[in-house]
C-alpha cells in the first residue's frame, strides 16, 4: 500500500492527515493571531497607542519578529512617538537553554526613544509613568536574559523653547547580558551592559555598567565617557536653557560611579577645551543678543579664561559624589579646588581613573 493510500484509507492515516492540516492551518493563522495579541497588549497601555506593521513567525527557532512598531502618547499633542523601531526580534536564547535555563533574548534594529519637554500645563513625554517591564513580560512570556540594540537613537526635544531644542545620541549599539542570571551565581550573577554611540552624530560615547539585578538595594559599577563634543552642536540647547552659549570649543565628560547597599561613591569630570563664550561679531552683530545676556557671557568668559589651564587652553574640574543614592552629596569645595588644580597645577585628562570602589 502506498503512503498516500495509507493516509486516505486507514484511520491512522486520516488522523495523521488531519493533524498535518491542522498544523498548516495554525501556522497560517498564527501571524494574525500574534499580531492581534501584540496590538491589544500595546493598546491596553493607558495613555499610549501602539502601531505595528506586520509580524513574522519563526517556529524553528522559537521566535517572532515585530516589524515597524510605534508607541505614541495619546493624552498630549506630542509630534514624536515615545518609542519606535524597525524590527524587534523576540526569541528563545538557545545558548542558555543548553545550560538548562529557559530564557529569551530581544534584538532590536533602529530603536528610537524620544523624550519631549511639556508645554506649560501639559505633561512631558518621559515614559516614567508606566511599568514597561510589565509590558515586556506580556510580550515575552519567559524572562528576558539578553538584550541587543543596533543603530538606535535617543532624542530630547523641546518644541516650545526659543530656539527649539533637539539633543540626541545616535548610532547606539548596546548589549545587555545575563539580565536573568542564566549563568548561575557568583561573579556571573552580574548583568553587564556595554554601549557605544555618537553624541550629535560625531562625539564618541562609551558606557559600561555591571549591576546585580537581584540586589535588594542598588549594587553596581558604572563608567561613562563622552569625548570631543563640539559645543556649537548644542548651541540651541545652551541658548534655550543657559545664560550663555558657545561659539567654539569641545566638551569631554568622564563619570565613574559605584554603589552598594544604597550607598554611592564616584565623580564627574567635565573638561572644556578651546572654549569661546562671547563673540562680538556673532553674538551682538549677527544674533543681536540682549545686553544682559552679553554681560553674562562676557563675565563667564572672563572667569573661564582666568581659571583655565593656559598651556592646554582647558577649563575643567572633578566633582566628587558620595552618600546615599537617593540623596547624594556633591563636593562643592573639592570641585572648586579642582578648578584651581586644573588651572594652575596639572591639567585633568579625559581618562577613566579606575579609582572608584563600592562603598563599604
Amino acid at each position: 500500500m502506498s503512503f498516500f493510500r495509507w493516509l486516505i484509507n486507514t484511520w491512522k492515516g486520516r488522523a495523521v492527515l488531519t493533524l498535518i492540516v491542522l498544523l498548516v492551518a495554525v501556522r497560517i493563522a498564527l501571524p494574525s493571531l500574534v499580531l492581534n495579541y501584540v496590538n491589544d497588549t500595546l493598546d491596553n497601555i493607558p495613555g499610549y497607542q501602539g502601531r505595528i506593521a506586520d509580524i513574522d513567525i519563526h517556529l524553528w527557532r522559537g521566535a517572532y519578529k515585530i516589524q515597524n512598531i510605534e508607541l505614541v502618547k495619546t493624552d498630549s499633542p506630542v509630534p514624536k512617538p515615545l518609542f519606535a523601531a524597525d524590527t524587534i526580534d523576540l526569541s528563545v536564547l538557545w545558548s542558555a537553554l543548553f545550560r538548562g535555563a529557559v530564557v529569551a533574548e530581544v534584538y532590536m534594529t533602529k530603536p528610537q526613544v524620544n523624550f519631549v519637554a511639556g508645554k506649560k500645563g501639559q505633561e512631558a513625554q518621559t515614559g516614567e509613568d508606566k511599568e514597561w517591564t510589565e509590558v515586556a513580560q506580556e510580550l515575552v512570556p519567559i524572562n528576558i536574559d539578553r538584550f541587543q540594540a543596533v543603530n538606535g537613537s535617543i532624542h530630547y526635544y523641546d518644541f516650545n523653547s526659543d530656539p527649539q531644542v533637539d539633543v540626541y545620541i545616535n548610532n547606539v549599539d548596546a548589549v545587555l547580558r545575563n539580565l536573568n542570571n542564566s549563568r548561575g551565581k557568583g561573579k556571573e550573577r552580574l548583568a553587564k551592559l556595554k554601549v557605544h554611540a555618537l553624541a550629535m552624530n560625531h562625539a564618541d560615547v562609551n558606557l559600561n555598567l555591571n549591576i546585580d539585578p537581584f540586589a535588594a538595594k542598588p549594587d553596581f559599577n558604572f563608567d561613562f565617557r563622552l569625548l570631543h563634543l563640539q559645543m556649537t552642536r548644542i548651541r540651541e540647547y545652551l541658548k534655550a536653557y543657559a545664560p550663555f552659549d558657545a561659539n567654539s570649543g569641545t566638551l569631554d565628560l568622564v563619570v565613574e560611579m559605584a554603589a552598594k547597599d544604597g550607598a554611592v561613591d564616584g565623580y564627574i569630570k567635565p573638561i572644556l577645551k578651546n572654549l569661546d563664550i562671547l563673540s562680538w561679531n556673532k553674538d551682538v552683530e549677527q544674533d543681536e543678543d540682549n545686553p544682559f545676556r552679553v554681560i553674562l557671557e562676557a563675565t563667564s568668559g572672563f572667569f573661564t579664561d582666568l581659571l583655565q589651564n593656559q598651556p592646554k587652553d582647558q577649563f575643567a574640574t572633578r566633582v566628587p559624589i558620595s552618600g546615599r543614592l537617593d540623596d547624594p552629596s556633591v563636593g562643592v569645595l573639592p570641585a572648586i579646588g579642582n578648578i584651581l588644580k586644573n588651572g594652575f597645577v596639572k591639567a585633568f585628562r579625559p581618562t577613566l581613573e579606575h579609582s572608584v570602589t563600592p562603598p563599604k
